[in-house]
């Protein structure tokens, strides 16, 4: 009697662990899904070829003026 308990506690135990793969890649959001929402503008730096940079809008952009 302690044999089968034993034995089906360890398949039950095995199984389960077989599918916390499955499930854990079920759950993953897709690049999209975790870009979407509010962004902030922090700098927008333009690199010429001889290597010269500039700020396109200004040191500490604000947004919409």
């Amino acid at each position: 009697m302690k044999r089968r308990y034993l034995l089906g506690l360890a398949l039950a135990s095995t199984s389960g662990f077989g599918l916390l793969p499955a499930i854990s890649a079920a759950q993953q959001k897709t690049l999209k899904e975790q870009l979407v929402g509010t962004w902030i503008m922090t700098s927008n730096v333009n690199t010429a070829a001889s290597g010269a940079k500039s700020d396109v809008w200004g040191h500490n952009p604000k947004g919409r003026k």
